[in-house]
């Protein structure tokens, strides 16, 4: 938003400098010139973002464990300063913390997001959204794993194996001793 004040405020100056300098045309419009090329000039420096990985996948985490985290890092790629100004997650199991103040061009910053495990056994995939001054604002990573209990993870199986085999064809002998009998219920 102050990029928009400041860009306005100059447009406004330009007009009103035209506008005095009217009866000088020629020196109105060169001086309209160069402050129109240096209002473009600044507002072309950005920051802008850049994430090692976008995706990280905790593979099998333990529910017991309470927690897992992952930092992702995040370069400035831009030419201005960025500044993160809020970072949020798809849910409340997720909780992101962040660098707070501004990241200079070419340095970098981290984001830690930290996933809850407690009562949460299954799959998961969460989002978590990056605002900032950047160009491409949000940026979104991606947390995933599978969340098993240690307990259940450890359990012996207490069935024997199932077997896949086809079923064989009953054998003459149970048809032959199965033929008297139908004879007699037919009479």
């Amino acid at each position: 938003m102050p990029d928009f004040i400041s860009l306005t405020f100059e447009y406004f100056l330009i007009i009103l400098i035209i506008i005095i300098l009217r009866k000088m045309k020629r020196i109105g419009i060169l001086i309209a010139c160069m402050f129109l090329g240096l209002s473009l000039a600044s507002a072309q420096e950005k920051a802008a973002i850049s994430v090692s990985e976008t995706n990280h996948n905790f593979g099998t985490i333990y529910e017991e464990d309470g927690s897992a985290s992952h930092e992702f890092i995040i370069t400035n790629t831009g030419t201005a300063p960025l500044e993160l100004t809020r970072v949020t997650a798809s849910c409340g199991c997720t909780t992101p913390e962040w660098t707070k103040e501004p990241i200079a061009p070419g340095k970098t910053g981290i984001i830690k997001v930290t996933y809850s495990t407690k009562n949460r056994i299954g799959n998961f995939t969460k989002s978590v959204s990056i605002f900032s001054n950047a160009q491409d604002a949000p940026f979104v990573v991606y947390i995933s794993g599978t969340v098993v209990s240690k307990a259940a993870a450890n359990m012996e199986p207490t069935q024997a194996p199932i077997s896949f085999e086809p079923a064989k064809a009953p054998e003459k002998k149970a048809e032959e001793e199965i033929a008297p009998v139908m004879k007699r219920r037919r009479r």
